[in-house]
């Protein structure tokens, strides 16, 4: 596979923003009960290809961050 940050964008856009939205300074008890209590729904087969999970990766991993 060949992984396109471009199309990994539009990804995030329409498979994630949803519920994950900006960040919006919760602490930290909030985002951990956020965390544990929602699944992500592409875990379900075929809800995102193996191109739109490495595109979404570059995508993800664009920045040089610890």
């Amino acid at each position: 596979l060949s992984a396109n940050i471009d199309s990994g964008a539009k990804v995030q856009s329409y498979n994630c923003l949803g519920c994950h939205e900006e960040r919006l300074g919760y602490d930290f008890e909030t985002l951990k009960s956020r965390i544990v209590k929602t699944p992500m729904f592409f875990q379900i087969p075929g809800e995102i290809s193996l191109q739109e999970l490495a595109d979404l990766t570059a995508y993800l991993n664009r920045f040089n961050s610890p």
